[in-house]
């Protein structure tokens, strides 16, 4: 079952353990620094951080998923960040962020102006 928003507040907690445990990731605790994984690795909410954005190192899980390629999203239902492959099709629920150094978090990721022009173009056709 995917996860309801209710179940998580990503603004009070840093890390999401009833989801860790619904998708049964104890298999996957480091045993050395007992660190759990960073998102859901399988099944219906594959892709979703576990860690908050106000996780201490959460920019770390984001920095690895993007130098692995993974593209960043935010689910507009949910308000969740995941991460997907880059060839991975995503439906309208989701919006693709990407990191803004200057304000050290996610944002929605900036459409290019050559993008945004052609665009224009076309509607006026």
């Amino acid at each position: 079952m995917p996860l309801k928003y209710d179940q998580f507040d990503p603004a009070w907690g840093d890390y999401d353990v009833e989801s860790f445990e619904r998708y049964g990731l104890q298999e996957f605790v480091d045993p050395v620094s007992g660190h759990g994984p960073s998102r859901v690795p399988y099944g219906p909410d594959e892709g979703l951080f576990l860690k908050s954005e106000n996780h201490d190192t959460f920019y770390k899980s984001v920095f690895t998923d993007m130098g692995m390629g993974a593209k960043i999203y935010r689910n507009k239902k949910n308000g969740r960040v995941y991460s997907f492959e880059p060839d991975r099709k995503v439906g309208d629920e989701f919006e693709e962020l990407e990191w803004n150094y200057q304000r050290s978090k996610l944002l929605p990721k900036k459409k290019s102006k050559a993008v945004d022009k052609a665009f224009k173009m076309k509607k006026a056709e």
